[in-house]
């Protein structure tokens, strides 16, 4: 690693720290795997910590006794600012407390520069724990790791302190009582208070666009950015599209088939191009995630009419199973009825017309020879012996069926969340395309990153409203 201090080199701090080996390399430092001698007792043991050396690269060189200057009369006064800004900062992270951030033991100054000294957290970054694992992480697990991240950052943003610089390579992947515990590092281009850093770098793909202006003054949301892409790389395996080329469509389109809407639509919102249409600060970011602030909107209720032949067909049914229940007589003139065919506006009155009962005599008197001829012992007059057939025949008895319940179905092109039936959407709801889809009744296409906020019955999609990715209306269909 060009620049670096050779193995076997001192560094005298509270303790000395003799240097193993060269960690890592970047724009403004270079961190290192060192060992030191600690007492246990009366026992001395090794332990190895993480130094990193402020070192500015493009500003900066080594001389002969390993000394850190400029690299000409022109950087000098960067050189100088830069490391003033970098022991202030190093002093603050001195103070903070977080197991997700990692802590700073001492920091001091040699070879004409900074030095601040770390626990070693091992050499497996959130990078390299996602290729270990096949890749990608499952939602619940990436979400986990996000989760605990969130909240270190919001913990940053108490301090006033932007880390600007989130990503997996960022990120360190320990174990703590058999649970993978996320730690984040690495604050070389972070904005703490009264910070006069002007040197900023830029990571395509976790960064926000503004962030490649020198003379902007980022905010929270920068750091929210950057979360929400980091949980997006997480999910898919592959670095997000640089932010200046990146839109909602090709979010959705990046997004495994088996991710909630939940979780996409707050990666979409976190990764918006402008600051003022982000998820503004942590604490939202992670509602939206944890699905604490509720529904994001309001399913629309489209209320659908029975047909005649419905109703008919319902009369029908409850009628047909109080038979089965309960026995009734429907040689009972008042209660015997055609039920060949219903008309829904007489089905109150028809029992009382005298012609149904004149009919319903005549098949009755028509039936008796097909009846056991040995009356029933305790028959009473108006019960009605059993048929053959009724015996013989398996009725279908209409079962009592639970009602929708609240869900999330993943159609493959889209995925619907709101009521379902028996695996199926059916009832209101939202359905979140996934790539291009017709709409029967809608005359626009809907595209990845569309939505639906309507009906479904039995699976297939009835009425509703088409929205475009960014959430304006398109038109209303019915099917």
């Amino acid at each position: 690693m060009n620049n670096a201090l050779p193995q076997g080199f001192v560094l005298n701090g509270v303790k000395s720290y003799t240097i193993v080996k060269p960690l890592h390399s970047g724009g403004f430092g270079i961190t290192y795997l060192v060992k030191a001698e600690v007492m246990d007792g009366n026992i001395p043991i090794q332990a190895f910590y993480t130094i990193k050396e402020f070192f500015l690269a493009k500003s900066c060189i080594r001389d002969t006794n390993q000394n850190v200057v400029a690299s000409s009369p022109s950087a000098q006064q960067l050189f100088a600012d830069a490391k003033s800004n970098f022991l202030d900062e190093a002093n603050v992270l001195h103070g903070l407390q977080h197991k997700n951030i990692v802590p700073v033991n001492e920091v001091f100054q040699q070879n004409n520069t900074v030095y601040y000294v770390m626990k070693y957290l091992g050499e497996t970054s959130l990078e390299q724990y996602v290729r270990d694992n096949g890749g990608t992480l499952t939602e619940a697990d990436a979400i986990n790791i996000l989760t605990s991240l969130a909240y270190a950052v919001g913990y940053l943003h108490d301090n006033k302190i932007l880390h600007l610089d989130i990503k997996p390579n960022n990120i360190m992947v320990c174990r703590e009582q058999g649970t993978v515990l996320p730690v984040l590092i690495d604050f070389g281009q972070a904005c703490f208070p009264k910070s006069k850093n002007k040197v900023r770098g830029y990571s395509s793909g976790f960064s926000p666009a503004e962030l490649k202006d020198v003379a902007c003054c980022p905010d929270k949301t920068a750091d929210v950015y950057s979360l929400a892409a980091t949980l997006l790389s997480l999910l898919t395996g592959k670095t997000p599209e640089d932010a200046a080329t990146i839109t909602k469509a090709k979010i959705y389109r990046m997004m495994p088939d088996n991710i909630s809407e939940r979780t996409s639509d707050t990666i979409v919102r976190a990764m918006c191009s402008s600051p003022l249409d982000r998820l503004q600060s942590v604490q939202t970011f992670l509602a939206s995630l944890l699905n604490d602030e509720g529904s994001e909107t309001e399913a629309i209720v489209i209320r659908k009419s029975f047909s005649i032949k419905t109703v008919a067909s319902i009369v029908a049914g409850i009628v047909l199973l109080v038979v089965c229940v309960f026995g009734i007589d429907f040689n009972h003139p008042a209660d015997k009825q055609d039920t060949t065919t219903v008309d829904a506006d007489s089905t109150s009155d028809v029992s009382l017309q005298p012609q149904k009962k004149d009919t319903a005599q005549k098949q009755q008197e028509k039936q008796e020879p097909t009846l056991p001829e040995k009356p029933q012992k305790n028959a009473t007059p108006e019960s009605k012996p059993e048929k053959p057939s009724a015996t013989n025949q398996h009725t279908a008895i209409p079962q009592k069926q639970s009602g929708p319940t609240n869900g999330i179905v993943d159609l493959g092109y889209a995925v619907w969340t709101g009521e379902t039936l028996n695996g199926k959407p059916h009832g209101t709801g939202t359905m979140r395309f996934k790539r291009n889809h017709s709409i029967a009744g809608c005359t626009n296409e809907a595209y990845s990153g569309c939505y639906v906020k309507g009906f479904c019955e039995k699976g297939v999609l009835m009425s509703g409203t088409l929205y475009d990715d960014s959430g304006n209306k398109m038109e209303d269909f019915v099917r």
